[in-house]
Parts: structure tokens; sequence; C-alpha cells
């Protein structure tokens, strides 16, 4: 060993065995074993959902509000949940998850609550619905490389895409319309049936839509759009070299 990792072995070890509660104490501990943390009683009511980081969140329709968080006993205590104007924000504070391993490292958060009206997905974890969400209007953000996947029964969703995020949306729609800003990602809501579509792509990754109305389309990459249904009128701006296809 030369000295330059001697010094180093060095460092790292008086670091850890002076380590009490400074973040970077997280560093030199591990997972631990596989904990449940319910922090339903901390928090008060909720409607809309912000979630940044690497957490993932299944989200369940039901009549209370409940939050408990799950992963490793030494991670979980280090996950934010606070609410604020209705919003319940999730936050890990973990340090170092690097070192350890991608299953260990893995954080859900298991949501119930009786109604969402706005979901920003801001992280790398995967947000997804057991149920279906029912709210007249609804809006999405999926502004980072975490996926969304949700059932909707709405009269109106306005979704925002940047970013390598995936976008899934299911069931049925009255008013659809998706500003997807850039990046590589898709959107896939060939199973979300619409009376009327409006989507603005600027993604090099596919979009599938569905709807029986007007198809109003924006293509500004080469990202190409498939369509389902019969739309009509359709109107295409193509400013990319992405296309309009008839899916099916």
């Amino acid at each position: 060993m030369n000295f330059k990792r001697k010094l180093t072995f060095a460092i790292l070890l008086l670091a850890a065995a002076s380590c009490k509660k400074a973040p970077l104490c997280d560093c030199f501990q591990g997972a631990g074993p596989q904990a449940a943390d319910n922090r339903t009683p901390e928090l008060i009511y909720f409607n809309q959902l912000d979630v940044k980081d690497n957490i993932n969140v299944n989200l369940t329709i039901g009549p209370q509000e409940q939050v408990i968080i799950q992963g490793g006993q030494n991670l979980i205590k280090n996950i934010s949940a606070s609410v604020s104007n209705n919003v319940l924000t999730l936050k890990n504070e973990n340090n170092c998850d690097w070192l350890r391993s991608y299953k260990k490292s893995i954080i859900t958060v298991n949501i119930t609550m009786p109604e969402v009206t706005n979901i920003d997905n801001e992280g790398v974890g995967t947000i997804q619905s057991t149920d279906t969400i029912n709210t007249p209007n609804f809006k999405i953000q999926a502004l980072s490389s975490g996926n969304v996947t949700l059932a909707v029964n709405c009269s109106s969703i306005y979704a925002f895409q940047f970013g390598a995020c995936n976008l899934t949306l299911t069931g049925s729609c009255g008013n659809f319309q998706d500003n997807f800003y850039g990046g590589t990602g898709f959107l896939y809501a060939d199973s979300l049936l619409t009376a009327y579509t409006f989507l603005s792509a600027s993604t090099t990754g596919d979009c599938y839509v569905n709807t029986s109305g007007q198809l109003d389309v924006i293509i500004n990459q080469i990202g190409n759009v498939y369509y389902s249904g019969n739309p009509y009128p359709i109107h295409i701006t193509q400013n990319g070299s992405g296309q309009l296809y008839k899916y099916k």
C-alpha cells in the first residue's frame, strides 16, 4: 500500500471513529434490517404530492391519509415528510447511497389519500398508483428521470414532462394536454381514452396518445407521435424531424 492510500485509509478511519451525528456519519453505517416507519400521526391533511430524490411511491386512494416509509432501518429515519399548503413533500436526506448496494438503498413510501389533485416527481424514483385517481382536474409533472404510472378518471389532465422520465397513463379523460419540454423520455397514453388531446413534444422519445375528438400535435424533435382512436380534426405543426403516425 503506497503512502497516498495509507493516508486516505487513515483519514477515513479517523472520521469513522469520531463520527457521531454529522451528516457524513451516514456514510459509515449500513442500511440496516428492513423496517417500516408510520409518519401519519405527524402530518396534517394533504391532497398533493411532491417527491424529490430517490424515493419510490405507491399511491392508494382511501378514506384516510396515511404515510408509511419502508426501507433499511438506518435509512428511513432520514426520509423527510412534511406538509405545507396541502402538499406532502418527500425528501431523501441520506448521504453516500453510492457506497451501498442499490437493493439495500431502496426507499419505498406507501401513501393513502382520499383525493389527489397534483403530483410532482422531481426525483429518480418511481411513482405508481394502485387505484384509479378520480378528480375533476388533475396535474402531473415528471421533471427528472423517475417514471410515473397512473390510472386516472378525470375531466381534465395537464401534464408537464422534462428529462428522461416515462409517463404512463391509463383510464379516461375529457381534456388531455401534455407539454414535453425536452429530454429523452416517452409518453404512453394510448390506453388513456380522451375526447381532446393536445401534445407539444420536444423529446427524442416517442409519444403515444388516444383520442376520439380533436388532436393537436406540435413536434419539435426527432421523437415520433403515434395516435389511436379516430380523431377529427387533426392539426399538426412539425418543427422537428419526428412524424405523426396512425398507431391502431
